[in-house]
């Protein structure tokens, strides 16, 4: 008799304290807003991407034929050769950074073409930091500021 007389307070407690239970999946109206909402802020218009990567997306299977090495020794030193040489700015794609001259950028183990005295000279970046950036020619070394 007592189990009866617990079980019952039991079942009539939970059925004073229990909390109605209400359906967790939205309305379709709804959900078609939140939808819509969500789509708009995660597709960038076309328009916005294209002119965002123009002439930074370059083509992987394509060789560099712009680049070509100088084995030459030149007359001048890294110093003096890349005194004015100021990149516009760094970007990181992909977990690499670049550096951008006249809007083309310009990754660690590429080469730029250094116009100096009427001569043209191969540098290759060999470092890209947050704060500063490796040069390199023949055996000469230069690390730069931004």
């Amino acid at each position: 008799m007592k189990t009866i007389i617990t079980t019952l307070t039991v079942l009539l407690t939970a059925a004073f304290v229990a909390v109605p239970v209400r359906a967790q999946v939205t309305l379709p109206d709804d959900r078609e807003a939140l939808l819509e909402t969500a789509r708009s802020i995660l597709e960038p218009e076309a328009a916005d991407l294209d002119e965002l990567l123009d002439g930074i997306v370059l083509h992987p299977f394509l060789p560099r034929m712009d680049v070509v090495a100088d084995e030459t020794a030149p007359a001048a030193g890294l110093t003096e050769i890349t005194l004015n040489l100021v990149p516009d700015g760094t970007i990181s794609m992909g977990g690499r950074s670049f550096l951008l001259f006249e809007g083309r950028p310009v990754g660690v183990g590429e080469y730029l073409s250094v116009e100096y005295r009427g001569r043209t000279y191969q540098v290759e970046v060999t470092g890209i930091s947050t704060s500063s950036y490796t040069l390199r020619m023949n055996d000469e070394e230069i690390e730069k500021n931004l």
